[in-house]
């Protein structure tokens, strides 16, 4: 990584990879530490090392504990008094490489910022603000992405685009005011029953499953 960026020189970075899977780290914490904290840490660091403008992380919210309020917004709690992150070690992750990007930026004013989705199934469509005083009028929308089995190749593209544009306003942007950033329908979570029942309706005989078990 560090030979890449020190060889192209980017003037931004949008970091992406990751175990995007929480039930794939479920009991695996050494797995989500090394992959997803310390591939960001090395992101991070590069950028630090070699003066990259700003850097673009994507986050989740199952970096958040049970839903507080709705809509959920950047300034919702991340650690209460008896809750941690939703998404167990997939969720600590992605927390701890938000807190370590505002480390980066207090220890050495690295510019950074972090778009989150709320939720891997959205339905309607979603407006990311105040990305600074210049951009304060721009609505980025995020087109509607349905179940996985019954989005179409075409809307794929689509939100692909949307998401593109978001991301290439905060790398243009010459400051931001804010570093969170939440994709969202602005209405309430769907609860994983509420998702699987959608998922019977629309595909009849379908047996579902947890992804977590406690067993």
């Amino acid at each position: 990584m560090i030979s890449a960026i020190h060889q192209h020189r980017p003037e931004a970075i949008v970091h992406t990879a990751a175990i995007g899977d929480p039930a794939a780290v479920h009991q695996r914490p050494h797995l989500a530490l090394r992959v997803n904290l310390v591939g960001s840490l090395n992101i991070l660091e590069s950028a630090r090392l070699f003066g990259v403008r700003r850097t673009i992380l994507f986050s989740s919210i199952g970096a958040l504990p049970g839903v507080r309020y709705e809509p959920i917004d950047p300034d919702h709690p991340v650690i209460c008094s008896s809750e941690g992150p939703s998404s167990g070690f997939y969720g600590a992750s992605k927390l701890a490489v938000e807190a370590f990007a505002f480390g980066y930026q207090n220890a050495f004013g690295l510019d950074f910022a972090v778009f989150s989705s709320q939720c891997g199934v959205w339905t309607g469509h979603a407006s990311i603000r105040s990305l600074s005083a210049r951009w304060s009028r721009m609505r980025l929308m995020v087109w509607r992405l349905y179940l996985v089995t019954v989005v179409s190749f075409h809307e794929i593209t689509r939100m692909y685009r949307m998401w593109r544009k978001m991301v290439q306003a905060a790398v243009e942007v010459p400051q931001l005011t804010e570093r969170v950033f939440y994709a969202a329908t602005g209405e309430r979570l769907h609860t994983a029953g509420e998702v699987a029942e959608i998922v019977q309706r629309l595909i009849p005989g379908a047996k579902i499953s947890h992804c977590f078990r406690t067993e």
